[in-house]
Parts: C-alpha cells; structure tokens; sequence
C-alpha cells in the first residue's frame, strides 16, 4: 500500500502543474508529425490532440520494443503505404513556464474497439 500511494503522489505532481482551462484546446495543442508518410487526419479537436494515420507497413517501428526501422521500412515510398489499421496521436499539455513532453499513443481496433498498443514520451 506504501508503493501505492508514493505512485500516486508522483503522479499526481504533473497534474498540478497543467493549468486548469475552460476546454482541452486550451490545457493541450496537438503535435504534427515530421515523417511525411504518418499523415494528419482532420477532426473536432486537432488543436488539442494530433491523429494521424501511420502505414501498416510501420507500425514496428512505433512499438515499445522497436529498437530500429526495418529494410522495408527505410524503402517505403508515398505509393507503396497501406492506411487504415493504425493511429498516433500525439500532444502536448500547454505548461506557463516550459514546453510540455510529447505524448505518442498508438492505436488500433481490435474486436469492435480502439485499442492502445503502444506510448511513448519524447522529453524536449
């Protein structure tokens, strides 16, 4: 129980640095990709929280255990990506005094239901 609550208070520090606003837009700002192949999708709230569409082709490098891009990774081109099973979205939290670490949270549906397979936090 001990373990429990110092987890707890550890992450409940963060929380308490994030400005409490009247909507998601203004706490978060969604972040663009740099890899033309991982293509932003348009929704309700890209101000908040970037989705883009990652190719099924990969997907392995988004993946917590991915250490490096495979060969047919490093040569796929704009014509040979295949969209429609995988998604990032990615944010920042809209911190006063410092830039926010990203939040990476890739997504895929299995049985009906979105899915969350992978995070990463990229730390400016």
């Amino acid at each position: 129980m001990k373990e429990t609550a110092r987890v707890r208070r550890r992450l409940q520090l963060p929380l308490d640095r994030i400005p409490h606003q009247a909507s998601i837009s203004d706490m978060m700002s969604g972040v663009e990709s740099v890899n033309e192949l991982v293509r932003p999708v348009e929704h309700e709230n890209s101000r908040a929280f970037g989705i883009m569409a990652v190719p099924d082709q990969m997907v392995d490098t988004f993946l917590c255990q991915s250490s490096q891009p495979s060969k047919t990774e490093l040569d796929l081109g704009p014509t040979d990506a295949k969209y429609g099973m995988y998604y990032l979205s990615a944010n920042q939290f809209n911190l006063e005094d410092e830039e926010s670490a990203t939040l990476l949270l890739l997504w895929t549906k299995e049985k009906n239901a979105w899915k969350v397979i992978s995070w990463l936090v990229e730390v400016p």
